[in-house]
């Protein structure tokens, strides 16, 4: 009989300590589960400041649409489209719309020429005429280095650009040939949008392709801006 009662206690005392770690589990559970809800719920007040402050200086702006990304420790915390993508069709702005960035695409014009110099295929100081065919005397001072600086002196806008029509780069050019430069190359900065139509059709002649092409396989694929076109 002493024996069988001691294992009756010690069966009990053995329950109690579960009970005991059952109660101290649930209660880290809980305590996890509530931190985890704290933490979603912070996120949803900080996401909605994003909201709020986005749509506040959308409206103060008169921006129509926008797409957004906020990343913090290499991680997207935010990713959303707001407003129009197109007003005039009603197209929201969604967070892998599309956008037309006009002269944004300047900079990898520019990468595109600094990938050449880098290649050896040219210099910045290389004379424009020495890889277009028919320009002018009056283009035969200016190199490279002026087309990437806006200091060529070239006219702003080619006479034959039109915004509305596919064009080829060579013949929106030569349109610019007949027009007096404005001062004497690397004498000032004026912006040139010629010049950078001018170093783009200089991509396609020393790379062998068209520029498209050459920025999509040396800059866009490596950088994975799978959505740029």
């Amino acid at each position: 009989m002493p024996f069988c009662g001691w294992k009756i206690v010690s069966a009990g005392s053995q329950f109690e300590n579960l009970i005991e770690e059952a109660e101290t589990m649930y209660l880290r559970r809980t305590h996890l589960f509530a931190f985890a809800l704290l933490l979603t719920l912070s996120a949803a007040v900080r996401a909605d400041q994003i909201d709020d402050y986005v749509k506040a200086q959308m409206e103060r702006q008169h921006i129509p649409g926008i797409s957004l990304v906020v990343i913090k420790d290499q991680k997207v915390v935010k990713l959303e489209g707001y407003g129009l993508a197109n007003v005039e069709l009603n197209v929201p702005a969604r967070p892998d719309t599309v956008y037309k960035i006009g002269s944004v695409s300047k900079q990898f014009i520019a990468a595109g020429i600094m990938l050449l110099v880098q290649d050896g295929k040219i210099s910045l100081d290389d004379n424009v005429g020495k890889f277009l065919e028919g320009t002018p005397e009056t283009w035969k001072p200016i190199t490279i280095r002026h087309l990437l600086t806006h200091t060529s002196g070239i006219v702003r806008e080619a006479p034959g650009f039109d915004p509305l029509k596919i064009q080829n780069d060579a013949d929106v050019i030569k349109t610019a040939y007949s027009l007096p430069l404005r001062f004497t190359p690397g004498e000032k900065y004026e912006y040139c949008n010629v010049g950078y139509f001018t170093l783009a059709e200089l991509i396609s002649k020393v790379s062998g392709k068209p520029w498209p092409e050459f920025l999509n396989e040396r800059v866009f694929t490596p950088l994975e801006m799978n959505a740029t076109q």
